[in-house]
């Protein structure tokens, strides 16, 4: 039988983690990727703790990764859990609960105790029996190459004064982030410093462009390309916008049919203005239970009773990708 250690990880095993990951998500990264993720992270580094074999493998892990949130106008630090792993010649030997109590139990003793997640279908069995409840569930958005076609075949361009250029400078789209943003009484505190490190994941190649109307920036989008997919990030406008909506998304329309993507896939909470500018774009969700993109990913938090009752209202939240450790 085997003994295994229980230890909190250190930086320069970080390259312990590349099998780890391979085996369990069929990922490819180096440490470079690491290195960003968990020790670049402006709001401060990882907490993690991993489970050992005999021979010193790596073959299980729970990470933690701070993020500032404001709480009915306080702000804090929470955790949000991030790449949980157990290697497949390892798993049911209770290493996930192991590793993730070990991470708990160290929250708990610097008073610090909030926890927050993204279930998948593997993992939320496990988060329920270990004391994690759901606050409300996200769902995939998503228009295909078909309905864009359809959708745009009789629209026309108009004589609006519109210009659609590359946002290079995050600083300029930042108001606008923090505008839509700040609007709930849950929220993530989003700066400069914290975009500019979430878009530099290396695993991404995101792209920024903006919509401006008098060289005034009236809205924006940030995306990128995967398995010949428009990934959208996030998209948010102006109070005074207008009509910026239409023609931003019609001009990412037209980069799906001129380069024969296969549409354009995001998530949200429902209810929200990010999901509310999805439907008014055309963008669908799967209720079917069969077919692409049918997952509900449960927002899930683990944290002590009288807080979870106070946050348990999906109308404080505003869920998007921006949220998420790794979109």
């Amino acid at each position: 039988m085997t003994d295994y250690k229980i230890e909190k990880l250190q930086p320069e095993e970080f390259n312990l983690l590349i099998p780890l990951m391979k085996d369990c998500f069929g990922m490819d990264v180096n440490i470079d990727y690491f290195r960003w993720k968990y020790l670049q992270n402006p709001v401060g580094e990882l907490i993690a703790f991993v489970a050992k074999a005999e021979n010193d493998q790596l073959v299980a892990f729970e990470g933690l990764i701070p993020e500032k949130y404001s709480f009915f106008g306080e702000t804090k630090i929470v955790y949000q859990s991030v790449d949980t792993m157990t290697h497949s010649q390892h798993r049911r030997k209770g290493l996930f609960q192991k590793v993730a109590f070990a991470g708990y139990e160290y929250l708990k003793q610097h008073s610090n105790l909030f926890v927050l997640g993204f279930g998948g279908k593997q993992s939320a069995p496990a988060l329920y029996k270990f004391g994690w409840k759901s606050l409300f569930d996200v769902q995939f958005y998503f228009r295909t190459r078909q309905q864009i076609y359809l959708q745009n075949i009789f629209r026309t361009n108009s004589g609006k004064p519109y210009i659609i250029k590359p946002a290079n400078d995050l600083n300029e789209i930042i108001p606008i982030i923090q505008l839509n943003y700040s609007k709930k009484k849950i929220n993530k505190f989003i700066n400069f410093e914290l975009l500019k490190w979430k878009l530099s994941n290396p695993r991404f190649n995101y792209q920024t462009f903006g919509i401006y109307c008098d060289n005034k920036l009236k809205g924006y989008v940030i995306f990128y390309i995967q398995n010949n997919k428009i990934m959208l990030f996030d998209a948010n406008f102006a109070d005074e916008a207008g009509s910026c909506e239409f023609f931003l998304f019609k001009w990412l329309d037209k980069k799906v049919l001129t380069n024969k993507y296969n549409g354009i896939v995001t998530f949200s909470q429902s209810n929200i203005p990010f999901s509310k500018i999805l439907k008014r774009k055309g963008f669908i969700v799967n209720n079917l239970g069969i077919g692409p993109l049918k997952q509900k990913l449960p927002f899930m938090v683990y944290t002590e009773n009288d807080t979870f009752e106070k946050i348990n209202n999906p109308e404080l939240w505003a869920i998007t990708p921006v949220y998420h450790d790794s979109f």
